[in-house]
């Protein structure tokens, strides 16, 4: 398992109500890793809107004039290998574009949720290919807040997992 982001239990600190992602990334603890562009508005980690209980990545319009909000791990991914990938989002307002890709060259994106009305969480999952060629360093997920604080996107549950053959 490459990534697996569970509920992202214990990413907030104990007596926090959230964790900011920084750049550069966290460099050590539960969050290692982990890390949020600096040209972007924040990724934090909040408790879930809809159960107070778990812990989710909340993507908002925090920084004037900046539309999109991300966050990334990084993780050396194999070149020519195909991984699963799943996850939890939620939508709260209104996006055109909600999407994962693996950094690298060349990048693998994908739009899991392009504006398609929605209730309560939702479920994507997909399989995706590395070029024989490529390289790549990291997994990152983006928000289109379309510069409204009315606009947020919550994902939990990210599992990311190379599929391995059995011949």
């Amino acid at each position: 398992v490459i990534i697996s982001g569970g509920d992202f239990e214990g990413f907030i600190p104990e007596g926090e109500t959230e964790l900011v992602f920084t750049d550069p990334a966290f460099g050590s603890g539960v969050a290692a890793g982990w890390g949020s562009g600096n040209w972007d508005s924040h990724c934090i980690a909040v408790a879930d809107p809809l159960n107070a209980t778990n812990t989710a990545l909340k993507f908002s319009y925090t920084k004037d004039g900046k539309a999109f909000c991300s966050f990334f791990k990084f993780a050396k991914l194999e070149a020519g290998a195909k991984y699963q990938i799943s996850l939890d989002y939620l939508v709260v307002g209104e996006t055109d574009n909600f999407g994962m890709r693996f950094a690298g060259s060349p990048a693998l994106e994908k739009t899991f949720y392009s504006g398609n009305s929605t209730d309560g969480w939702q479920h994507a999952e997909w399989e995706w290919e590395t070029d024989v060629d490529g390289s790549y360093d990291s997994i990152a997920i983006w928000f289109n807040t379309k510069g409204s604080a009315d606009n947020v996107g919550y994902v939990d549950n990210i599992v990311v997992t190379k599929v391995v053959s059995e011949e």
